[in-house]
């Protein structure tokens, strides 16, 4: 492990804000230790449990129509980079 990527992993474990981190399927990697305090589930337990059951159901848009992994706005950023 580099010096950079200690100084990230500090910045990224000391933010005021949940950070979630996902791939480009939308499958959650990991959780910042304030996200998991929000979402009262650790990255350890993310693991076991399917997506939905962390947001609590489907996730829908300002309309109410619900997100799917064409349209979803994190995943359409991570996908343009």
């Amino acid at each position: 492990v580099t010096e950079e990527e200690n100084v990230f992993q500090s910045i990224f474990d000391l933010l005021p804000h949940g950070i979630i981190c996902q791939d480009q399927k939308g499958a959650i990697i990991t959780l910042n230790p304030k996200a998991e305090e929000l979402l009262g589930i650790t990255t350890a337990e993310l693991k076991t449990h399917p997506q939905a059951a962390i947001w609590g159901g489907t996730l829908f848009d300002e309309k109410m129509r619900p997100y799917t992994i064409d349209n979803h706005p994190a995943l359409l950023a991570i996908k343009q980079n």
